[in-house]
């Protein structure tokens, strides 16, 4: 048997090193995974192969395929996520794990932006709906500095002596910075007291942000639950029938369509036959999440067909179509 060159050996080596890093990256993702995941819907590609991420975690990414694509654990490949505001992460990754939907792949980068784009869809603002003299904000995760930039669009450009709600029913913590933030936003804002108001806290929040309910700072923070809409998050299914027989599942979607829907989506579907035909109405859907996108795909992932007429989009107000074209979703669903 022949031995194995120097430069063979070297390159076997590193293969191997390459493999043993993409491994401990996936379970330290795995570990972060059981505490949640960051479901985005991005556009994805690698190498060659278009879909769409699913979730990430850590310096992990899980990417759909709308058709099957040819690659092998192991395989190193440039892997790119398409944001919303145009930019593009573009990384050298390793094929960590392939399913019969998708792939698992791990950034190789020292400094993965992968982590930062985890951090974005965990924290900062959701959404943002201004409706005549009053704009209601909410929010997630951390508040802090890392989403200065989104939190000064608030106000930037608005009247003084505005409402707001500033929703905190999904807000984990409030650094420092956010704090700040929060003080920018009442001296902008130069109002009354219960010009500002901080909803939903949690006990732990409410401990961080108790220094902002003080006198001479324009902000109110409350302590009662308060509901902004009894149906946000609630969907409304029936059947029908179409033309030729074939049943659909019919699903009025909630007004705010975000990680907090997560559960009522999957139990639409999770116990109904693959192959299923569903029409996804939006005519009273305001917001749609980067985590929405991701239980959409999940859906489709359940559901098993390569038919995207299968699962029709229909009533989308022009935002929301926007940003299914913006991420390709048509490769999925057929949206109308």
């Amino acid at each position: 048997m022949n031995e194995l060159s120097d430069d063979r050996r070297e390159q076997l080596d590193r293969r191997n090193r390459e493999r043993v890093l993409a491994d401990e990256r996936r379970q330290e993702s795995d570990r972060r995974s059981h505490k949640s995941r960051a479901f985005c819907g991005l556009k994805a590609k690698f190498d060659q192969y278009s879909g769409n991420a699913l979730e990430i975690s850590g310096d992990s990414v899980f990417i759909v395929f709308a058709s099957p694509c040819a690659v092998e654990v192991g395989q190193k490949g440039q892997l790119q996520i398409y944001q919303m505001d145009g930019s593009v992460i573009d990384e050298l990754a390793i094929v960590s794990r392939i399913t019969e939907v998708g792939i698992a792949v791990v950034s190789l980068e020292q400094q993965s932006q992968l982590s930062s784009l985890e951090h974005s869809i965990r924290n900062g603002i959701k959404w943002i709906d201004d409706r005549g003299s009053r704009t209601v904000v909410h929010f997630k995760g951390e508040l802090s500095a890392d989403s200065l930039e989104d939190f000064s669009k608030i106000f930037a450009g608005k009247p003084t002596k505005r409402q707001y709600i500033l929703d905190f029913g999904n807000v984990s913590s409030v650094a420092h910075s956010g704090l700040a933030m929060l003080l920018q936003l009442a001296d902008y804002n130069q109002g009354d007291k219960e010009d500002i108001r901080i909803i939903n806290s949690s006990k732990e929040v409410l401990r961080g942000i108790a220094l902002l309910d003080v006198p001479g700072i324009a902000i109110t923070v409350s302590r009662q639950r308060e509901v902004l809409s009894e149906s946000s998050h609630q969907f409304q299914v029936s059947a029908e029938t179409l033309a030729d027989g074939t049943p659909v599942v019919v699903v009025r979607m909630a007004e705010e369509f975000d990680y907090n829907c997560r559960h009522g989506f999957l139990n639409l579907y999770q116990h109904r036959p693959k192959q299923t035909h569903y029409r996804l109405d939006f005519s009273d859907t305001l917001f749609v999440g980067k985590a929405a996108l991701g239980t959409m795909l999940l859906l489709k992932q359940h559901n098993g067909s390569d038919d995207v007429d299968r699962i029709r989009i229909v009533n989308c107000s022009p935002n929301i179509r926007r940003m299914f074209e913006a991420v390709d979703f048509g490769r999925f669903f057929a949206i109308e």
